[in-house]
């Protein structure tokens, strides 16, 4: 055999050696990572989408801000009894009607929602147009009141009449 032979075949099996060995798992690592590339740029493109998605979420709540605020005002997000008080008085003033009572408890809804019920109990007394009108303010005042009872007793003094009510209304905790 010649020397370039043997050369020949110590060169091959070297290149055989070292391309097994060291280049092909390079090779398969390059692969790997090739592979995560793709999959780390598809959730790329998903998040964009997402935050686009969401930019586009954004922009509508900031045009229809003014009907949002109005949903704040049905159902808060804080309680604060003198708030309510106040807003009723202001009502029974617009009705005409004088101002008796008034008395609230809180009660959960339910305890699977984070809504509360409150429970109030107002005593008014006037004319019965004017016990008309406080209703009709209830029913499209922007806060959301539910009527669960009514009490309607005739006074001593002639038209007035003297009224018993108990109001719900709620708010989100």
């Amino acid at each position: 055999m010649s020397f370039r032979f043997l050369l020949a075949i110590v060169f091959i099996l070297a290149a055989v050696f070292i391309g097994y060995f060291f280049v092909w798992p390079e090779y398969q690592k390059t692969l790997a990572l090739q592979t995560e590339i793709e999959n780390v740029k598809i959730r790329i493109d998903q998040d964009e989408e997402y935050f686009a998605y969401l930019k586009q979420i954004d922009e509508h709540l900031e045009k229809n801000k003014e009907k949002l605020d109005i949903i704040d005002t049905i159902l808060p997000h804080e309680f604060y009894l003198p708030h309510l008080f106040y807003v009723l008085q202001e009502i029974v003033a617009k009705s005409n009607l004088h101002f008796q009572e008034i008395n609230a408890s809180i009660n959960p809804l339910e305890e699977s929602t984070k809504i509360n019920k409150i429970d109030i109990s107002l005593s008014v007394s006037g004319s019965y147009p004017d016990f008309k009108k406080l209703l009709s303010y209830l029913e499209h005042s922007v806060r959301l009141f539910s009527i669960e009872n009514i009490a309607i007793y005739p006074s001593m003094l002639g038209e007035s009449f003297h009224c018993d009510l108990r109001i719900a209304t709620f708010y989100y905790k």
